[in-house]
């Protein structure tokens, strides 16, 4: 995992973060602009993992428009 944080790498970007671990696939969980929670997808690449990451915050995101 150490690799994909090295300079010019897909979570290089995570290093420079004080607050953050180096892997990809998680998103905080925000309502009305405060973190709730998180939600964090790990066991494939990192593209694999954003993509259920993001399949699974979908719902949420259709359930959030509604109620506006």
């Amino acid at each position: 995992m150490f690799d994909l944080v090295q300079p010019g790498k897909e979570l290089f970007h995570l290093m420079s973060q004080d607050s953050f671990c180096a892997m990809g696939g998680g998103a905080p969980l925000v309502h009305d602009g405060v973190v709730v929670g998180g939600l964090g997808i790990s066991g494939g690449t990192v593209a694999q993992d954003i993509g259920i990451l993001e399949a699974a915050l979908q719902p949420r995101r259709h359930e959030l428009q509604k109620s506006l």
